[in-house]
């Protein structure tokens, strides 16, 4: 008779399983993500490893050295939870992140620019209390620069065109 292993259920719940039951369990779960997403399913070595996590009676598991993966969030600093400082502290301490991005929820360089010093003390404070990397997203609203409501000819127009010299002077009118 195979002994009981203490892991928890999709929920989070305390659930009591064999190894075996594991085993089908990873197998069946597996199969169904890999025909969804249309990709190969997992090798039996894949599933072995898994196994030995799950299976593990360790309190924690980590990842072997070299098979780390860099976690990155772009657009996290956006008032999901609390402040946009709180929400990057949960991205990198609950969720992992290796960097992390702060930006205006406008994203948007001319919104930016009115309160550019509120942003970079923002920006301050933030990488004060984070060790992971952070870096600031904004970029330009081209849909206000270009043509038909703004004065630059319109890029996205050009380019079909194959009119490339000009959709790419286009877009830096459109920046400055």
């Amino acid at each position: 008779m195979e002994s009981r292993i203490p892991t928890r259920a999709g929920d989070g719940s305390l659930i009591l399983m064999t190894r075996s039951e594991l085993r089908s369990d990873l197998e069946a779960g597996t199969l169904a993500a890999a025909t969804r997403a249309k990709v190969p399913p997992l090798t039996g070595a894949e599933l072995d490893h898994l196994l030995e996590i799950w299976a593990s009676p360790a309190r924690f598991s980590a990842v072997d050295i070299g098979d780390e993966v860099v976690l990155t969030y772009d657009g996290s600093g956006s008032k999901t939870v609390g402040t946009r400082t709180q929400d990057l502290l949960i991205y990198e301490q609950m969720m992992g992140a290796d960097s992390v991005e702060l930006g205006h929820v406008d994203y948007s360089f001319k919104a930016i620019k009115t309160i550019l010093g509120y942003e970079a003390q923002c920006m301050k404070d933030v990488q004060l209390v984070l060790t992971a990397p952070v870096m600031y997203g904004a970029m330009p609203n081209l849909g206000l620069y270009s043509q038909p409501d703004g004065p630059a000819p319109n890029w996205s127009e050009l380019l079909p065109m194959t009119r490339i010299d000009e959709a790419r002077a286009a877009q830096e009118e459109a920046v400055e």
